[in-house]
C-alpha cells in the first residue's frame, strides 16, 4: 500500500488507463518561458503520466518510439481571454487559447476529464468565463493569515 500525503490536495494523479503511447508537447504562439506557461506544462507532464503513461516527450525530442501522441497548444482568437477549446483524438489533444490563463484552465480540464475516465478521443471542451475576476474560495484570509474563533 502506498503511503500518500495531503500536500498534492486533488493533485494527487492516479492510473485510470494504459496508454502505450508517450506524449509530446507542441507550442504555437505561446512561449515555454512564460510562467502561467511553464507550470500549465509541468501540470501536464505531472498528471499525465500519472493518469495515463509513462512518458512525456520534450517539443524538440525526436525519439518518439511508435509515434506519440500530440498535445497542441495553439494561440488564437477565436477564444475569448481565459477561455478554451479542446478537441481530442486518436492523435492527441488541441488546446486553442488566446492567453496563457486559458492555457492554464484548458490543462486542468484535460487532466479532470481523463481522471474522471474520458479517453483522450472523447475529450471535447470549450469554456469562455463571462466574468473577467476569478475568485478562490479560500478558508483563510486572501492575505494568508488565518481567522481563529
Amino acid at each position: 500500500m502506498e503511503t500518500q500525503t495531503w500536500t498534492q490536495l486533488w493533485l494527487d494523479y492516479h492510473k485510470v488507463y494504459e496508454e502505450n503511447k508517450s506524449y509530446k508537447i507542441e507550442l504555437l504562439g505561446f512561449s515555454e518561458k512564460d510562467r502561467v506557461i511553464a507550470n500549465a506544462l509541468s501540470e501536464f507532464k505531472t498528471g499525465i503520466s500519472g493518469l495515463i503513461c509513462d512518458r512525456v516527450l520534450s517539443s524538440s525530442d525526436t525519439d518518439d518510439k511508435g509515434g506519440a501522441r500530440i498535445l497542441k497548444i495553439v494561440m488564437t482568437d477565436s477564444v475569448p481571454s481565459q477561455g478554451y477549446s479542446i478537441q481530442g483524438s486518436s492523435e492527441g489533444i488541441l488546446l486553442e487559447a488566446s492567453d496563457a490563463n486559458g492555457v492554464l484552465y484548458g490543462i486542468f480540464a484535460i487532466l479532470r476529464g481523463i481522471a474522471c475516465g474520458k479517453r483522450t478521443e472523447e475529450l471535447r471542451m470549450y469554456a469562455a468565463p463571462s466574468n473577467p475576476l476569478r475568485m478562490m474560495n479560500h478558508w483563510d484570509n486572501m492575505d494568508g493569515s488565518f481567522l481563529l474563533q
